[in-house]
C-alpha cells in the first residue's frame, strides 16, 4: 500500500500534518510514503482541498481524506488498513 500526501508550501494548515509520515511510520512499517507539492501537480481536479491524504493499493485508490489532525489521519490509516484487503490476496 501507499499513502500520498498533498500539500504545499503556502498552506498554513499543512504545517499541522507537515511530521504525520514520521508518526505513521512507527506503527505502519510496510506502507510506502510520498509527499506531493500541490504547486507542481499536473492534474489538480481531484484535489478539493488540501492537505489531502490518498491511500492506493498498487494503482488503486482506496481512500481520500482531507485533514489537518494528526490524530485523525493515524485512525483513518488504522481503519483503512483493516478494511482493504490487499490486492494480491484476491
Amino acid at each position: 500500500m501507499k499513502l500520498v500526501k498533498i500539500s504545499a508550501e503556502w498552506c498554513k494548515s499543512c504545517k499541522n500534518v507537515e511530521n504525520v509520515f514520521e508518526i505513521l511510520k512507527e506503527e505502519f512499517d510496510n506502507i510506502e510514503y510520498e509527499n506531493l507539492d500541490y504547486d507542481l501537480l499536473n492534474n489538480k481536479d481531484e484535489v478539493t482541498k488540501i492537505p489531502m491524504f490518498t491511500l492506493y493499493d498498487k494503482s488503486t485508490k482506496l481512500s481520500s481524506l482531507v485533514s489537518t489532525n494528526p490524530s485523525e489521519v493515524f485512525q483513518w490509516v488504522q481503519k483503512s488498513i483493516n478494511t482493504f484487503e490487499p490486492l494480491d490476496s484476491f
